[in-house]
């Protein structure tokens, strides 16, 4: 087996969102929907509740938890939110524009770093 050795030409840095890294067009939707999943485990594990118990707060069945637990596309942004307030997490998100003309969520949780995501359409000027 020999060492073959590439040389790096070229690196492109990621923004902070591996859907937009990947080049999905709702890409920053699914870097929300992922966030706030994780807020939610957390939340979740936090409350040391079990999936059965989630489902009964929430009034979905284990699997749907389950479901909802494991991928972030089964939810809407609507029902995770729904759910970290039943949990009573507490966040801030805010969309602001950021310095290069592009609009910014920026996710805030006590205790945890902000989490930052471009959203790829620039700020109307006027």
């Amino acid at each position: 087996m020999s060492d073959a050795h590439t040389a790096i030409t070229h690196v492109t840095p990621a923004d902070g969102n591996v859907f937009a890294d990947l080049g999905l067009e709702d890409a920053p939707d699914l870097w929300l929907r992922s966030q706030l999943l994780i807020m939610l485990k957390r939340r979740i594990e936090e409350l040391g509740l079990s999936q059965s118990a989630v489902g009964r707060r929430l009034g979905i069945s284990q699997p749907a938890v389950a479901a909802m637990l494991r991928d972030p596309v089964k939810s809407t942004v609507g029902r995770l939110l729904h759910a970290l307030g039943v949990f009573d997490a507490h966040f801030s998100l805010e969309v602001r524009p950021d310095d290069q003309g592009h609009f910014c969520f920026v996710l805030m949780e006590p205790g945890q770093p902000d989490h930052r995501c471009r959203i790829p359409h620039p700020v109307a000027q006027g």
